[in-house]
């Protein structure tokens, strides 16, 4: 006697794929956007409705559609394409569950969709698994699926998001079941949709369900980089831009290692708005006298730049500056910190105007998880060499372990991903708002990245460990 082939199944929709839009039915919202035939929205909506209860297919919605909204054959028709379109252009993976689909398992669907749509939409989310695919309009709610499934099959577990017709109704069937969430807004992502910034809520809960990773802390740092560092850079970006523009600066020299992300960004949010530049430095170089790293800085640094930085004191740039021909020198960081060390009280020159989002509190925030959040893939710069007017960055010995720059690549492939999206976003409704409410976003992000273990347990060590042989040598050089 031949055993029944043992699989998994899975819902389809909010469980293997999701909508960018969230909502099903702001779907018909964009569709009637898209067609401005107004009513449509509603009407779709009520179409379905009449035809509950019974077996209906996605034409007979529209036959509905037509008798009750009195519009033309041909507009019928465009609606209908339309919708489809809309479905198309908004379907994003669910990485996490897609990832547990096996070649030979079977997908259920409760849906109005004709199979041919509904394969369509998981091809382009990027399913390449031979499965089948089971369309019904109340299989799953029923129960009566099941049994036609287990007279042919031994079901190992069930995946799904409803917990009636994925949950109750499977288990009622003897199957093991398993009710996933990850579709729904999460609470980081939900504080953008609430505050009316959706089209911001929408792309970091799209990035965090198209990547995923099954091993725990690395699944945390692409997490973080979604729901922490990209929404302070984010926003620290609108504030910087709207300084530069109105100081009349044409270059932003965004300074390395922290800021390598941060440039990207600036330049998708506003591209072609300043010249940008990656700026090779670090506290060693802006205060180890080199004469050839001041040149280069010389050379950068005019009444038409502006010097970005994360966070710091201040006090390496000020250092430095006195070796500069410029009289003033501005500069942004997003968390300016004191001046608490003993070599920092030696007097220097006046020339730097410091711009900030917070400044001197050390209490609610930790530096130090900013900086590892946006760490880079090279090492501290040391020194600039100008070979024929060409800048040849000079790196320290790499101090970070394999292990380390891998968690470092994932954090930049993560931020990337955001980084994509944001091309795709119009900022302008965001821009407009006044710059206390940009600030307070930014406040609430950075305390919660301040709090982030993952971050402390991964790279934390090294970090200090660095940061205390350059402390060393600084305050040994500036004391003498």
């Amino acid at each position: 006697m031949t055993s029944r082939p043992t699989i998994n199944t899975f819902d389809v929709f909010d469980t293997l794929i999701a909508r960018r839009c969230v909502f099903p039915l702001a779907i018909f919202a964009l569709v009637e956007r898209k067609t401005a035939i107004t009513g449509f929205a509603q009407a779709r909506r009520q179409a379905e409705q009449k035809l509950l209860g019974r077996p209906y297919s996605f034409d007979d919605i529209y036959t509905e559609l037509g008798k009750s909204f009195g519009v033309t054959y041909d507009n019928i028709n465009l609606l209908k394409e339309t919708e489809i379109e809309m479905e198309m252009e908004n379907v994003i993976p669910i990485q996490e569950n897609m990832d547990r689909v096996n070649d030979g398992d079977i997908l259920i669907s409760d849906m109005y969709l004709p199979e041919t749509i509904i394969r369509g939409l998981l091809s382009k989310a990027g399913l390449r698994k031979e499965v089948a695919l089971i369309v019904t309009n109340y299989g799953k709610h029923d129960g009566y699926i099941w049994k036609h499934i287990l007279s042919d099959f031994s079901i190992r577990k069930h995946l799904g998001d409803n917990t009636h017709a994925d949950g109750f109704r499977a288990r009622e069937a003897g199957i093991e079941t398993e009710i996933t969430t990850s579709s729904q807004i999460s609470a980081f992502e939900k504080i953008f949709f609430d505050i009316g910034f959706t089209a911001l809520g929408e792309l970091c809960r799209e990035v965090r369900l198209k990547s995923w990773s099954a091993v725990a802390h690395e699944r945390e740092l692409q997490v973080t980089q979604i729901h922490m560092n990209f929404p302070i850079l984010f926003f620290s970006s609108i504030i910087l831009y709207k300084i530069c523009k109105k100081l009349g600066k044409t270059r932003i020299l965004f300074s390395s290692r922290d800021c390598h992300l941060w440039q990207k960004l600036f330049e998708a949010m506003f591209p072609g708005e300043f010249e940008c530049i990656y700026y090779y430095t670090s506290r060693y170089a802006k205060t180890s006298g080199s004469k050839s790293y001041d040149q280069y800085s010389d050379r950068l640094i005019t009444s038409q730049t502006m010097v970005v930085d994360l966070c710091g004191s201040g006090w390496s740039l000020e250092k430095m500056s006195e070796s500069l021909s410029l009289d003033k020198i501005d500069v942004f960081f997003i968390h300016k910190m004191p001046k608490d060390r003993k070599y920092m009280q030696k007097s220097l020159s006046n020339k730097c105007n410091f711009f900030c989002v917070i400044e001197n509190e050390l209490s609610s925030y930790r530096n130090h998880l900013l900086e590892i959040a946006n760490f880079s893939d090279h090492s501290m710069v040391k020194d600039i060499k100008s070979v024929n007017n060409a800048h040849c960055p000079i790196f320290f010995p790499e101090t970070r372990s394999k292990e380390e720059l891998s968690y470092v690549g994932i954090q930049i492939k993560t931020f990337n991903e955001c980084i994509i999206k944001t091309r795709e976003l119009n900022i302008n409704d965001i821009i407009i708002h006044n710059a206390s409410v940009h600030i307070n976003i930014i406040q609430v992000f950075y305390k919660f990245l301040s709090g982030n273990s993952i971050l402390h347990n991964v790279y934390a060590q090294n970090f200090f460990n660095e940061n205390a042989e350059v402390e060393n040598i600084i305050a040994s050089t500036a004391l003498t």
